[in-house]
């Protein structure tokens, strides 16, 4: 199934429902997490927690750490198949 990504300047459905909260980051021992990649982890945490949308609230970019780190809110949204395609 394939998550929908609603970023940060992107208002979710006002109707969806929140199943969780996931944060992704650095570890310590993690090298290169570009923002694909952690976009990438969060989906699969949302899948495993039975969302079909993501919001992104907080994204901090590269600095000390090699890694992006987002924070992201994980939607469960009942018409899925009505959803408009979202721009990041």
């Amino acid at each position: 199934m394939d998550i929908k990504v609603y970023d940060l300047n992107v208002n979710a459905p006002a109707d969806a429902v929140i199943v969780g909260t996931i944060k992704i980051g650095d570890t310590g021992f993690t090298v290169d997490y570009g923002y694909d990649v952690v976009l990438d982890k969060a989906k699969q945490k949302a899948r495993e927690l039975g969302g079909n949308a993501i919001k992104v609230i907080r994204h901090i970019p590269p600095g000390k750490s090699t890694c992006h780190r987002i924070t992201v809110i994980v939607l469960r949204i009942h018409r899925y198949d009505r959803m408009p395609e979202i721009e990041r």
